[in-house]
């Protein structure tokens, strides 16, 4: 009896027992398999580059009883942090309660790479996955980046006139889908991310209209979920970091930033329904305690617009937020208000984030502002309720 290695098989040319053919049958198991997202050629960098990471996003599928491991490289090169280290991914999702995080569910995996060791133009990305027994499989992944383009103010994205949605905005989390409406959450959880502009954009002012269709059954999902479920806008976005969280991968670090405008559903102690939720405005580090506001009441299958502002004073940044139902008319007023103080950020894109939540995104409209058109309707930051984190 001879036998010849063919990929993850063993081909035998005599077949003399029946133990033999069992052999065969689990020596030709294929290996896991790769599933890209949002398909094998992709573009970076256009309209313009929105946070200092690009993501690569995807799920690789096994028994359950496998192990499963994921490697990649970048134009040739092993995509380990360290030159000559292989690119090791880690898989969804994490093991330790307190970390399931962007990985939320088995399989998925998200390749974050630093923009600045990309190639202007076409690069590619090589993905390895290798289950317990040694079966594998491949697969490739070309880009392209486009180096240096920048976003100017207005910018506006109309989804009757989107075919792909990377092409207005960047992924950063999470598994959507979009048509003429808008782009909406196909699977819920942890921060499903947008990201959306220039990190160069400095006072701006972002209106995005939103329709809320349910929240998360928080038994469903590892860990618990401790802030709550909620929908949020974060202006001046320059990408996750290692601050406060050092050396995960993907990072889930968000410092530094500017200014987070949030609705968070509340849920009382015990109870596994959601009631009214509250509006509320952090920037980091800020003037006092977060700002709330609990007279908004969202209902869902209907649409709000979340409006955000952020202005560069002499000392750090101001901030506005206001949430309303999209079939009354704008309020003049801002509801919150918050000072960034010095080392607030002073520049970056916008991000919406819908955390355990399912949201279509509609219509994004983002403008310049100046100082004469932003002093006359804000709120007094005297006068605004604080709040503590919800435990």
């Amino acid at each position: 009896m001879r036998m010849k290695s063919i990929g993850n098989c063993l081909k035998y040319t005599l077949l003399t027992s029946v133990s033999i053919f069992l052999v065969i049958f689990l020596s030709c198991k294929s290996g896991p398999e790769i599933h890209i997202w949002y398909g094998q050629n992709q573009t970076f960098g256009k309209p313009a580059l929105a946070q200092k990471w690009i993501n690569i996003l995807g799920h690789v599928s096994a028994s359950e009883e496998d192990s499963v491991f994921v490697y990649y490289s970048l134009n040739g090169r092993p995509g380990g942090q360290l030159e000559g280290t292989p690119g090791m991914l880690n898989i969804g999702p994490h093991p330790s309660e307190r970390l399931p995080r962007r990985l939320m569910f088995s399989g998925d995996f998200n390749i974050e790479i630093d923009e600045g060791g990309l190639l202007a133009g076409t690069n590619e990305v090589s993905l390895v996955a290798r289950d317990a027994a040694g079966n594998s499989s491949e697969k490739t992944i070309v880009f392209e980046y486009q180096r240096g383009i920048s976003c100017m103010l207005p910018y506006t994205v109309d989804w009757h006139q989107v075919d792909n949605a990377l092409g207005v905005l960047q992924i950063v989390d999470g598994l959507w889908i979009w048509n003429q409406d808008g782009i909406r959450t196909r699977k819920i959880g942890y921060d499903r991310v947008l990201a959306i502009g220039d990190m160069s954009w400095t006072d701006y002012e972002a209106k995005v209209l939103v329709t809320f269709h349910g929240v998360a059954d928080t038994t469903n999902y590892p860990g618990s979920i401790r802030d709550g479920v909620g929908f949020g806008l974060s202006a001046r976005w320059l990408g996750h970091s290692d601050d406060p969280i050092p050396g995960q991968q993907p990072k889930w670090g968000w410092k530094p930033s500017g200014a987070s405008a949030w609705y968070v559903f509340r849920q009382a102690r015990g109870q596994e329904k959601f009631g009214n939720g509250i509006l509320q405005l952090d920037a980091d580090p800020q003037e006092g305690d977060r700002k709330i506001d609990d007279t908004l009441d969202i209902e869902f299958g209907r649409s709000y617009w979340f409006k955000v502002r952020a202005l560069t004073q002499n000392v750090g940044s101001r901030y506005d937020f206001k949430a309303w139902d999209a079939s009354q008319p704008e309020p003049e007023s801002y509801m919150l208000a918050t000072n960034g103080l010095e080392g607030n950020l002073a520049h970056g894109s916008l991000i919406v984030v819908a955390h355990y939540v399912d949201v279509t995104i509609g219509p994004i409209v983002i403008d310049p502002i100046k100082d004469t058109e932003y002093i006359t309707t804000v709120p007094t930051l005297s006068k605004m309720a604080t709040h503590k984190l919800l435990k």
